[in-house]
């Protein structure tokens, strides 16, 4: 029959986990909802921080059973951080989710550029290196009430687009009131201006080549 210490040490190490699995996940929705909503940062982060901090300090005791300590900073801080990142992750969530019909706006690129990036390469354990290089592929854009936003494009999207030019951005209303775009609808008000996509021509023997 297992103790009661060992079972409060593996129930332990089961709610850790769970909460930093519920930690990552909601990062993973605030970077890519960043992407896509057309708000300052700060302000869901403001929100989501007052309402933290409301459950804080009802909840901050409970810490204790998590971090192992009486300190009321850590479990303080430890409660507000997880919270934070949780209810910012839930509004853009939410925002996201109510959002209403999207209507074609035109915008106005500014800036069209790509930047590189490395992927990390495993040399051995818990060792890391710089692995090969790949592009991240941008446009900077001018909404039609004056914002700008910067959206990330897959490259044949970006190839297409214009250096500078007119733009059909497809925009939803959040449930929250900001603006939601669809980057998978963004295209060149005016086709002539479209970026030359370099073609390839397929040879029986020698594989594929450009104009």
């Amino acid at each position: 029959m297992a103790s009661p210490g060992k079972n409060f040490g593996v129930g332990r190490a089961l709610l850790l986990i769970a909460l930093v699995f519920v930690t990552i996940i909601s990062l993973g929705a605030i970077i890519y909802f960043i992407e896509i909503t057309v708000i300052s940062l700060w302000i869901p982060l403001i929100i989501a921080m007052a309402a933290a901090a409301a459950i804080t300090a009802f909840s901050w005791r409970h810490w204790q059973f998590l971090t192992a300590t009486g300190s009321g900073i850590v479990n303080w801080l430890s409660s507000l951080t997880f919270f934070t990142i949780l209810l910012t992750a839930l509004l853009y969530i939410a925002n996201y989710s109510g959002a209403s019909s999207p209507t074609l706006q035109s915008a106005e690129i500014t800036h069209k550029y790509r930047q590189q990036r490395h992927r990390q390469q495993r040399v051995g354990r818990n060792r890391y290196t710089q692995g090969a290089p790949y592009y991240v592929y941008f446009i900077d854009v001018t909404l039609p009430d004056g914002r700008q936003k910067t959206l990330q494009l897959p490259s044949s999207a970006f190839r297409r687009m214009p250096k500078a030019g007119a733009v059909n951005i497809s925009i939803s209303r959040g449930l929250l009131g900001a603006d939601v775009i669809n980057t998978a609808t963004i295209i060149s008000d005016n086709p002539q201006l479209e970026a030359p996509v370099k073609r390839k021509n397929r040879c029986r023997f020698f594989g594929t080549h450009g104009d």
